[in-house]
């Protein structure tokens, strides 16, 4: 099996612990606490699929539970550009030209990712990993020549996406089916709405509210 197939399917499993440390913080709670198991299993794929690209783990899935900079800006982006495919062309021009309304913030979005793909490939570039940005930071183009920072964004970008989308969803799902339902039983709140969220993928618009209730092993 390639090197590559083996970091896809071995980087999801080393924080399935973290997760796993997240969910006890609520069980351990004073009070019963509902789980948005939607948002911690989001933070958990967005740390994989990071550590897998750029070989830097935002943490978004630590125990405080913090805003990661680049994570919320990648996700406003990806809404607004589904924007664009979904109302007519002359409005969200006239939005981009103004600077007003999504556009101005897929603007904003996208000088946030930008900085920080500007970063994770200078880091790179001092210190080479097995991460895929360091592997194609080593190759070449058709004319012999390394590729571009503008290149190397498009590619790490679309590995992202790619890391959001079917394949990798598929994997941590089983990961963390066998991970979390072996040692929890789930409930819903009652009176919680499940909503589908405009975007690229498959997201509930408030979230998946759970109670967890630790299973007699």
């Amino acid at each position: 099996m390639a090197t590559i197939d083996v970091l896809l399917i071995m980087k999801p499993m080393f924080r399935i612990g973290r997760l796993e440390t997240s969910l006890q913080s609520f069980i351990a709670a004073e009070y019963r606490t509902a789980v948005d198991l939607q948002d911690l299993l989001l933070r958990l794929t967005f740390d994989n699929i990071c550590g897998l690209t750029f070989g830097k783990d935002p943490e978004t899935l630590s125990p405080e539970l913090a805003g990661n900079p680049f994570a919320m800006a990648f996700d406003t982006a990806t809404e607004a550009t589904l924007q664009r495919l979904l109302y007519p062309g002359l409005l969200w021009r006239l939005e981009k030209l103004v600077g007003i309304g999504k556009e101005r913030k897929l603007k904003k979005s996208l000088s946030v990712v930008e900085n920080y793909m500007n970063d994770a490939i200078a880091a790179r570039k001092e210190s080479p990993s097995d991460d895929l940005l360091s592997r194609f930071m080593k190759k070449r183009d058709a004319d012999g020549n390394h590729f571009s920072t503008a290149v190397l964004h498009r590619i790490a970008l679309n590995f992202v996406l790619a890391g959001l989308g079917k394949d990798l969803a598929y994997l941590q799902m089983k990961s963390v089916a066998s991970a979390v339902l072996l040692r929890y039983r789930l409930s819903p709140v009652p009176g919680h709405r499940v909503e589908q969220k405009m975007s690229l993928t498959l997201f509930m618009k408030n979230g998946l509210h759970v109670y967890l209730q630790p299973r007699k092993l």
